[in-house]
Formats: structure tokens, C-alpha cells, sequence
């Protein structure tokens, strides 16, 4: 197994697209990551299957910019304002440099 393949935390604020309140980073590897929000209203943001433009930042590096695909979405049952969603999200596109940096940041991070 290489390093990037590897699933490595990652806490950074992460900005999402269609819009959802409060989301983070909790870890990332070379073919996706997984967040954490606080939707400001029940069904806010992106459901499985959805397609959601990410921006975030690396530890000390640049800003990834990328279109990802939601593979799973977990709600606090019943969805209620204020309550945490988790979702599991693919990249697809990366902007620019984006995956080189992205590789490179997973095979340095330990």
C-alpha cells in the first residue's frame, strides 16, 4: 500500500457547494474524505448521489479545489436544526495542481 492510499486525519474547515452549514474535514485519503456539519436546517446541502464542489485548505499548503460525487450521508434521526450530518464524498475533478498537491501532502503527512 502506498502512503497516499492511506486514510490520514484531516481537520480543516471545508467550504461546500450546494451550501452546507458548519462542515469540516475529519479525514481524507488520495480518492476522497469525510466530513462532518452542522446544517443550519433539516435537508441542507448535498444528499448520496449529489454532485458537491469542495474547497479546502492542506496544513501549511494550498487550497483544493475539487467536484466530488456524496457516496453516503448519515443524519441525526430525525433530522432536526443543529443536529450533525457525516458524509463520505468522492472526488471526480480536480482544480489545477490540485490532486498532485493533494498526493504529495498524504505521502509527506504522518
Amino acid at each position: 500500500m502506498r502512503p497516499d492510499d492511506e486514510r490520514k486525519s484531516l481537520f480543516v474547515p471545508v467550504l461546500c457547494l450546494p451550501e452546507l452549514g458548519g462542515c469540516w474535514s475529519i479525514n481524507i485519503t488520495a480518492e476522497g474524505i469525510g466530513l462532518v456539519a452542522r446544517p443550519m436546517r433539516s435537508g441542507e446541502g448535498p444528499f448520496e448521489g449529489e454532485g458537491v464542489d469542495l474547497d479546502f485548505p492542506l496544513p501549511a499548503g494550498p487550497r483544493i479545489r475539487v467536484r466530488a460525487v456524496v457516496r453516503w450521508r448519515h443524519e441525526s434521526q430525525p433530522p432536526q436544526e443543529g443536529s450533525t450530518t457525516s458524509l463520505g464524498v468522492r472526488f471526480e475533478t480536480f482544480e489545477g495542481s490540485g490532486q498532485l498537491e493533494l498526493r504529495r501532502f498524504l505521502a509527506e503527512h504522518r
